[in-house]
């Protein structure tokens, strides 16, 4: 099952990623971290955004609106923007 827990833990150990060190990254600690990771809390809107942003995808893919974790930079290259973020709208 796809949580945003399990798709932080995923990006940042795909990236090979410490957790210690994307804690610090975001301005977080370790341990709240490791509690997005688990599922226990769900990050705030602010937090999010910088955990995707240093995992180098969207919130959109974190927050399991779409599948596609490319971010939305690296998409418009391979086609136009609108029909993408429209596919991936209805692809759920």
């Amino acid at each position: 099952m796809n949580t945003i827990g399990s798709r932080i833990l995923n990006l940042r150990a795909d990236k090979d990623i410490k957790q210690s060190d994307l804690a610090n990254q975001i301005g977080i600690t370790k341990s709240m971290l490791s509690k997005y990771e688990n599922d226990i809390n769900i990050p705030k809107a602010d937090i999010l955004s910088k955990i995707a942003d240093v995992l180098d995808t969207t919130t959109d893919y974190l927050l399991c609106r779409t599948n596609n974790s490319a971010p939305l930079s690296k998409r418009k290259r391979n086609g136009n923007l609108r029909n993408i973020v429209l596919a991936d709208f209805f692809h759920h």
